[in-house]
Parts: structure tokens; C-alpha cells; sequence
């Protein structure tokens, strides 16, 4: 930016043909004009994300478990870009302004190109990409194209109207005559500004209850959204060219009326094609499903894909709605068996006690079976002394030995069911 004054912070001066701005109007006008660039790229890379985010949802584009990666990928790819527009948002809530000195637009468009490249790396693998690439939600370059006219209407206007309202008080009646010339060469202009950024405002605010599934409504705003955003391109650099001249002079400031009379012709025509549409002006502050002001954007896509599902099937059937309905069964289904889980957990304490009392009994049956395992041996070692001393035992002898006959036979059957 230059300035066409000797020094900083002097009212505006005529010059011959033309008027020097102060370096105040010069710096406060390229904030305006910054601050247009900024959101111009915020609503770019708002729109790549909002496709993305809008084909996990959309009925038949991804299955629940593509839609659950996809969810998972935006996880770990936004850091960087939600840091640098955590700072930009913070400058802007203390200071109040974004001026070039504050925030650097190449290191955010930067970013946000690293970020939307992060994301298609994950997305695509072997030839093969997660999210068909040659889809884009309906409506969804109408939308991008109305919100970039609305921001460069609205830059020029603030831009040209800062001019006027920056200065020190003028103390002489020469410096107000000098102001009041800078007054009328601008006024005209900055009448149809002011226009052309009211009719932007109200008619994005038309565009929050726009069918998107009617196609030749939605071709006819296409096309007139595309003029609109095109002729306010051209009006933002006209007047940043003008802002940067030696200094304001009549032709280029009737350059920038031209300018501003095709954005208010552009404007007009597409407000006529939403009046045909019967979308008509709204008493509150919704916008269209895909604008970066939405308050809430995971809210707007996803009632803006229930009302597309509503018509030909299941206003219910979207994908996180039916990842939800799982989670939710899931815990009725664990609510519901907490008094079993609560059975189930006495009965292996139980299990466990009786488990303790077998494994006893089963020690001490072992501690009986070698002791008779041991007798056992011993018998079968002495056959013929048995035999002879058998001949002339007595009865109390003979019940004893049939009686360890029998132990003998248990503890055999008991190896046997070992």
C-alpha cells in the first residue's frame, strides 16, 4: 500500500487530478480488503470439507463402517489446520480486525492445502479412494459461489467506507473542504456498495430453505450464483487497484461504479431466480446447509441428509443415526442384564467354593490311593507266604483278609474312574 502524502496520518489531499489517501485509510482499507481474502479461503476449504463430511452421511455413498473410517481419518488429519484457525479466530476476538501484519494468508492457504492433501493421502490407497472423487453433494458449488460474492461485496464496501469514517478531525476549513471533496467523489459509490452488500446478505439467507434436490431450480441459481460471484471478484480488484494508485481519481473510482453496477445487476438477477423459486426472505438468521456461518455444521448436514432420506426412504436411516442406535441397544441390552450378570456372578462364586471343596476331597482321595497303591505292591510281592500261612488261618484272619480284598477293589475302581 502507498501512500501519495508526504506523511502519515494527514487528511485526505487533492493533488492535481487525483485525491492521496492518509496511511490510516490506506491500512484500515487493506484490512477490509484482507479480511475478504480470508474468508474468501475459509469458504474454499469449508466447502472441500463439507463434501467430505456430507458423502459420510449421505444416503448410498458409504456404508456405516466406511463412514466410521472416514470419521476417523478427518480425527487425525485437522490438527494443523484447526491451530492455525484457532489463532486466526483469537485475533479477531481480541483485536478485532485481521490485518495483514496479524495474520499471514500465504501460511493459511499453505495450511490448508498440506491439510486437504493429508486428507485425499488417506482417503486413496492402492488406486482405490474411500470417498467417490466424482461426487459432490447437490448444490454444493451454488452455495460456495453465493457465500464468496457475499464476502467480496461485503470487503468492498467496508473498504471504501473506512476511507470515510478513518481521519483526525479536521481543524481548518481548508482540510474539511478537502474531506468534503473526498465525500462526494466516493458517496455514489459507496451508496451502490451498500446495495450490492444488503441484497448479498438477504439473499444467502433466501438460500437456507432451497431444495437442493430440484435440479432445474437449482441449475438456474448455478448459473446466476456463477455470474454473481465472478462480477464481485472483479469489483474486489478493482478497488484494492484502486486503493493502491498514486492516489483516488474520478476515472478510477467510475471504474469501481461500473464495477459495483454489474455485481448489483448479478445480484438482482439471482434474487429474481430465488423470488421464481417461491424462496422468499427469512425473519431469522438460518443459512444455507453449507455455509461457513452456520453455527453448527455437523447439525446442517445432517438435517439437510434426513431431508433427502425422508423422501425416498427412512428419515432415520443415515449412518452415524444407525451407529447410534447400535450403541444405545447395546447399553439397553447391558442395563438389561445386570440382574443376570448379577445371578450369573453368585453363581460362579458358588461354583468356585464347591470347585474348592472337590479339589480337597480329590487330595485326599490321591493321599488314599498311593497309600493303597503301596499295600497293593507289597501283597503282590509275597504270593507264596500268603498261599502256604492261608492254610491255617483263622476266621478272624480270613474276614480280615477279604475285607482288604475289597478296600483293594475299590481302590481299584477308583484308578479306573481316575
Amino acid at each position: 500500500w502507498r501512500s501519495g502524502s508526504g506523511g502519515g496520518g494527514d487528511p485526505a489531499v487533492v493533488e492535481g487530478s487525483f485525491i492521496a489517501l492518509t496511511d490510516e485509510q490506506q491500512e484500515m482499507a487493506a484490512t477490509m480488503i484482507h479480511q475478504s481474502e480470508v474468508a474468501h479461503v475459509a469458504i474454499d476449504v469449508s466447502g472441500d470439507l463439507l463434501w467430505l463430511l456430507s458423502a459420510g452421511q449421505w444416503p448410498d455413498i458409504l456404508s456405516q463402517e466406511a463412514s466410521a473410517e472416514l470419521g476417523a481419518i478427518f480425527g487425525h488429519s485437522m490438527n494443523d489446520l484447526d491451530m492455525v484457525l484457532g489463532n486466526v479466530l483469537n485475533t479477531l476476538k481480541e483485536e478485532g480486525v485481521l490485518s495483514p501484519h496479524q495474520s499471514n494468508i500465504g501460511a493459511f492457504r499453505q495450511t490448508v492445502v498440506t491439510t486437504m492433501q493429508t486428507l485425499r493421502s488417506h482417503i486413496e490407497h492402492d488406486g482405490e479412494s474411500l470417498v467417490p472423487m466424482n461426487w459432490k453433494p447437490p448444490a454444493l458449488k451454488l452455495f460456495r459461489d453465493a457465500s464468496r460474492a457475499k464476502y467480496a461485496s461485503l470487503g468492498c464496501y467496508a473498504a471504501v467506507a473506512c476511507i470515510l469514517n478513518t481521519g483526525e478531525v479536521m481543524k481548518t476549513s481548508e482540510a474539511a473542504a478537502r474531506s468534503q471533496e473526498l465525500i462526494a467523489m466516493l458517496k455514489p459509490l459507496l451508496q451502490k456498495l451498500d446495495q450490492a452488500s444488503s441484497e448479498a446478505a438477504k439473499s444467502c439467507l433466501r438460500l437456507a430453505h432451497l431444495d437442493v434436490l430440484d435440479e432445474t431450480i437449482v441449475a438456474s441459481l448455478s448459473e446466476a450464483a456463477e455470474g454473481w460471484r465472478a462480477s464481485a471478484d472483479d469489483l474486489l480488484g478493482n478497488i484494492y487497484n484502486m486503493l493502491v494508485a498514486e492516489g483516488l481519481t474520478q476515472d478510477s473510482v467510475g471504474v469501481c461504479e461500473i464495477a459495483t453496477g454489474e455485481v448489483l445487476k448479478a445480484v438482482s438477477h439471482f434474487a429474481t431466480v430465488l423470488r421464481s423459486a417461491n424462496l422468499t426472505d427469512t425473519s431469522n438468521d438460518n443459512y444455507h446447509p453449507f455455509s461457513p456461518e452456520v453455527a453448527d455444521v455437523w447439525e446442517a448436514v445432517t438435517l439437510l441428509a434426513k431431508a433427502i432420506r425422508s423422501k425416498d426412504g427412512d428419515a432415520e436411516d443415515i449412518n452415524y443415526l444407525v451407529r447410534a442406535r447400535t450403541i444405545e441397544h447395546g447399553l439397553e441390552d447391558a442395563v438389561e442384564s445386570v440382574p443376570a450378570l448379577s445371578l450369573a456372578n453368585a453363581k460362579v462364586s458358588s461354583l468356585e467354593k464347591s470347585l474348592a471343596l472337590r479339589s480337597k476331597e480329590i487330595a485326599m482321595q490321591n493321599a488314599r490311593l498311593s497309600e493303597l497303591e503301596k499295600l497293593l505292591a507289597k501283597t503282590n510281592s509275597q504270593p507264596s507266604s500268603r498261599i502256604v500261612s492261608s492254610q491255617m488261618v483263622s476266621s478272624e484272619e480270613l474276614n480280615s483278609l477279604k475285607q482288604e480284598n475289597r478296600v483293594l477293589e475299590e481302590a481299584m475302581d477308583v484308578l479306573h474312574r481316575q
